[in-house]
């Protein structure tokens, strides 16, 4: 049996060797799909005023990510990210499932690449 001050030193050391890890965190993933949303928005919104021109064009208000939850990741066999899955829900929708390629970027920002 371990003594009572051995606790406080094992739940730190957990939580260091928890941090080594670079599995995208849920925190990470919900800011890189909603980084992700706002650039298409804002690809869309581009397009959509360069093809109306002069006339003017009424755009589509962008979604809100409204829920989001890591259900888990594996890493990709070439060792380069995760490729996890999670739910989100979007303009307080029903969350769906979905699954995508995560890599942790130079400067430590965790980005979603494509399949």
């Amino acid at each position: 049996m371990l003594p009572k001050c051995a606790f406080p030193f094992l739940a730190m050391l957990g939580l260091a060797l928890g941090a080594c890890s670079d599995e995208p965190s849920e925190a990470e993933m919900r800011r890189a799909f909603a980084d992700r949303a706002e650039r298409a928005y804002g690809k869309y919104a581009a397009t959509a005023l360069l093809m109306a021109g002069p006339r003017g064009v009424v755009l589509k208000p962008q979604r809100v990510l409204t829920s989001f939850r890591k259900l888990g990741c594996a890493r990709v066999d070439e060792g380069t990210g995760y490729r996890c899955e999670f739910e989100a829900g979007l303009d307080g929708k029903p969350a769906g499932k979905d699954r995508l390629r995560f890599v942790r970027e130079p400067n430590s920002k965790l980005s979603i690449v494509e399949q």
